[in-house]
This record gives C-alpha cells, structure tokens and sequence, in this order.
C-alpha cells in the first residue's frame, strides 16, 4: 500500500489493475493489494476471511456478471 493511501483507495487501485473477467458474479476477498480467495457466495468469503485472516481488516467486493445486451 503506498504510503498515505487508505484501506478502500488500496483495493479500488488493485481491482483496477487486475483481469476481473475470471471472477465474473463472484465474490473476491483481497488483502492488501492481492486477491487470496474467490467465491460465489459472500457468506463463504467472509468465513474464509474470518479463519485465515483474523488479525486483518479485509475488503470484500462482488465482480457483476456481464448484462445480457440485444441486438
């Protein structure tokens, strides 16, 4: 994280910097700048969450899927 960046800036910049099209409509745990676990349900990711990572203050954002466009 760089130095006078907040916990949200630090993931929206490492969400912007990572291929999202694999985690279409899942649920995505990243600690600091990294993504360390995905899932559909939110559920799952915050117990992941939770047990793995207890002394960290995780951030948790779902991916949406595509809509659907007609042509």
């Amino acid at each position: 994280m760089t130095k006078g960046m907040n916990r949200m800036e630090a993931c929206f910049e490492a969400l912007q910097s990572m291929d999202l099209t694999k985690y279409e409509g899942k649920w995505l745990l990243l600690i600091g700048e990294e993504c360390v676990f995905a899932d559909d349900s939110e559920q799952r990711v915050l117990e992941y969450a939770t047990s793995r990572y207890p002394a960290e203050v995780p951030c948790l954002v779902r991916v949406p899927s595509p809509e659907p466009v007609a042509v």
